[in-house]
């Protein structure tokens, strides 16, 4: 189940949860503090797994016509079960029904990560809206 989270201290636990059990990839304590203080003021959705939030993804205006995905994580338990693909298919229509045209998304890896192979999005990726 996926919900969009309208208030600010429930997307802080959420992304601070989240992001905390993920430290191969938000291990900088500032930068991890960085993302959840932002995504709390962005639409944000959280994609749930066994009644608990098992990731979560926040979606940041880049311009009048653009979006790019600020920041999307999901508890390593949870990987390769789908959770991401749908959280990512959530924003998508957000994204359209709210008339974006592009979307941006930035992958990345950490050096041979086993857990980011087959990711069916690579690098960094426009999508066009039209």
């Amino acid at each position: 189940m996926v919900e969009f989270i309208i208030d600010e201290e429930d997307k802080k636990r959420i992304s601070r949860a989240v992001l905390s059990s993920l430290p191969e990839w938000f291990g900088i304590p500032e930068s991890t503090e960085e993302y959840i203080a932002v995504s709390a003021g962005l639409p944000f959705w959280t994609v749930y797994a066994d009644g608990e939030p098992a990731g979560f993804l926040a979606l940041r205006e880049t311009g009048p016509a653009a979006v790019e995905i600020f920041v999307m994580a999901v508890r390593k338990e949870y990987h390769r079960l789908g959770l991401g693909r749908t959280l990512w298919l959530e924003c998508l229509k957000y994204a359209q029904k709210q008339g974006y045209q592009y979307m941006r998304i930035y992958i990345r890896y950490i050096g041979n990560n086993d857990l980011a192979d087959g990711t069916v999005i690579t690098e960094n990726q426009v999508f066009t809206f039209r």
